[in-house]
């Protein structure tokens, strides 16, 4: 429990007490507020407090020229503050060197729980509780998970470099920029359109063989037979030497091929 709940709960309220013995008394209030902080009761009047606090639950600071007490720091009065039992109360924080503020109750005699200002006149000094004074409040636990896992990944964010969504967004719209420009360097060359293969080739006229651009063939001369005085029957006949001449046909079906391949050439060029 913080000061201020505590503050915030009993303010004005009549009775503290948590004992029939201090119910309604200045130490009443404070027994309360030391058993909400989760620490055991301090026993004794008020001016036995400062004494009777366990070192293990309290810093024990002294009254000092120099010294002003914090919020939440409990409060301690000699007996020579009243001629009786002293007094008590939870400081506000509020204070200085020459006054501060204390929430008390019973001072005057049977008022209820408020805030008085006080000079430092008969203080002993003031107990520190050994514990957080901080606000605190209750959340189921799946809402503490939840609250933990966007802790983890916030500070995987900021691990990252980015501080925030403007700098996620930056980062993502060049990312895509840099993969729009690699898509673009790698699209394929556009090929032009493959020319159709002709299946069937151009007629070639026939060729007469009266065409004046041919040439004419020579005919193979007639060689007359050689007399010889040597028997036929046992003289081999020599090897012929007239030359090979090749005929007109073929001499034609060259040309015709000839011109088929270069009519081919010029269409695959084109």
């Amino acid at each position: 429990m913080s000061f201020n709940d505590f503050f915030n709960q009993y303010n004005g309220q009549k009775n503290v007490g948590n004992t029939p013995q201090n119910i309604g008394q200045c130490v009443g209030l404070i027994e309360v507020y030391i058993r909400g902080l989760g620490l055991d009761q301090v026993w004794g009047n008020a001016d036995d407090l400062y004494a009777n606090a366990p070192d293990a639950s309290f810093v024990k600071i002294p009254n000092t020229p120099t010294g002003i007490p914090q919020q939440g720091d409990v409060i301690v009065w000699s007996s020579e503050f009243n001629g009786g039992v002293g007094h008590t109360g939870i400081a506000t924080g509020k204070g200085d060197l020459n006054t501060f503020d204390c929430f008390e109750q019973n001072d005057p005699i049977g008022s209820n729980c408020h805030v008085k200002n006080y000079n430092y006149s008969y203080v002993t000094g003031w107990l520190r509780p050994k514990v957080s004074l901080e606000p605190t409040i209750q959340i189921p636990s799946a809402t503490f998970e939840t609250l933990v896992t966007k802790s983890s990944a916030y500070d995987k964010f900021t691990a990252a470099g980015f501080n925030s969504i403007d700098d996620v967004n930056k980062k993502v719209s060049d990312l895509q920029n840099k993969l729009s420009d690699c898509q673009n360097s790698t699209q394929p060359p556009t090929v032009p359109p493959t020319p159709p293969i002709v299946t069937n080739p151009p007629t070639v006229p026939p060729v007469s063989t009266t065409d004046p651009t041919v040439p004419n063939t020579p005919q193979p001369t007639t060689i007359p037979p050689v007399e010889s005085n040597l028997p036929t029957s046992d003289t081999p006949k020599p090897p012929s030497t007239t030359p090979s001449i090749p005929s007109i046909k073929d001499s034609v079906l060259f040309r015709v091929w000839k011109w088929l391949i270069t009519e081919l050439e010029k269409l695959i060029k084109h």
